[in-house]
């Protein structure tokens, strides 16, 4: 253990969010000491921490994590617990007052604020009592909600996990036999497709004469509603990004300016502080074919383009490290509108650990 370096528990560092956190730190990295739990040790950003320690998957044996972060908390006295997997942030809200009586903080709010984040079904429910623009929605297990949605929004329709992250085991349904495949499955949701139909067609068209693509991938730009609610419940700051999407991750994240988004992700903040919900916090967007938006889903932690947004000027790891960590940080010169950040991927050279 070394005392001279503020220390930071990354919990699932091998996740993309861990490494846009550790990314996101830039150069305050070699004044830290980042210690990091992951299910495998081969990812790559762990070539960037200085301890890692292998864990049981979190859902799945969430008092052994508890055990085994006890232990690294007891050597290391991390300043901050940061999740970088959605289980994490759940994890994390049960087990926050544990973690503060050790001296650790957690950006991460109540159990309740988590409730809405954590289900997309839950995300719907508490998006109608907030009066939110959240897409319409119905739980696969509920087929008279579910026949009602088809009835109100037509085809076609996504489904996708409750629980789900990063648009894994998303699917477009457009015909009634693919429905009644997914209906009465508890871990799904129906939901409205926000996407531009006449694209969907184009696109299934070119499919059926040319063959499906051995890359295949169906997306559209979305909108990112990236808000920090402080310890005390409030808004530190907020920042909205469109992002040109590339299986499954941002390749091109743009600052937008758009009152009517501005304007909701602080109605979207005010609600989730109001439930409990402390730390960053994101809403995905997308635009509906009548130029209105949508909320799709919510997430309470950094994502995958945190860095991007460090680099316009979104200091979001900054106020994590300040408000929750005691670790003041100087101010983040936001970028004009309209400046982007463009991604790829980069080579690391791993020691064998």
């Amino acid at each position: 253990m070394s005392a001279a370096k503020p220390c930071l528990l990354l919990l699932s560092a091998g996740s993309l969010v861990g490494e846009n956190v550790i990314d996101a730190l830039g150069d305050r990295r070699a004044g830290l000491r980042l210690v990091a739990t992951n299910t495998e040790a081969w990812a790559p950003s762990l070539a960037h921490v200085d301890r890692v320690q292998i864990a049981p998957p979190t859902a799945r044996a969430p008092e052994a994590l508890w055990e085994l972060v006890r232990d690294l908390v007891a050597q290391e006295r991390p300043l901050l617990a940061i999740p970088c997997r959605d289980d994490d942030v759940q994890w994390l809200a049960a087990n926050r007052e544990r973690l503060a009586a050790l001296g650790v903080q957690a950006p991460v709010g109540s159990v309740a604020g988590a409730a809405p984040i954590a289900d997309k079904w839950q995300s719907a429910v508490f998006s109608v009592q907030h009066g939110l623009p959240f897409a319409p929605s119905a739980p696969a297990d509920q087929p008279e909600a579910v026949l009602a949605l088809l009835e109100r929004v037509g085809w076609p329709l996504l489904v996708k996990p409750r629980a789900g992250f990063a648009s894994g085991g998303v699917r477009i349904l457009r015909e009634r036999h693919q429905l009644d495949a997914v209906l009465g499955d508890t871990s799904l949701l129906v939901q409205q497709y926000l996407g531009s139909v006449d694209a969907l067609q184009a696109y299934l068209a070119d499919l059926e004469r040319l063959g499906v693509p051995l890359f295949n991938s169906f997306e559209e730009a979305k909108y990112s509603l990236q808000a920090f609610i402080g310890p005390d419940g409030g808004l530190l700051d907020a920042v909205v990004t469109r992002h040109a999407m590339k299986q499954g991750k941002s390749a091109k994240v743009e600052l937008w300016q758009d009152a009517s988004l501005d304007e909701l992700s602080r109605r979207v903040a005010t609600a989730f502080a109001s439930a409990g919900w402390r730390g960053p916090l994101n809403a995905q967007c997308q635009r509906r074919p009548d130029g209105s938006f949508a909320i799709y889903e919510y997430n309470g932690r950094f994502t995958g383009a945190s860095s991007a947004r460090a680099l316009l000027g979104y200091d979001e790891v900054g106020m994590a490290l300040s408000a929750f960590g005691g670790l003041a940080q100087p101010p983040a010169t936001r970028q004009p509108a309209g400046a982007y950040v463009l991604r790829s991927p980069r080579s690391n050279l791993c020691a064998q650990r």
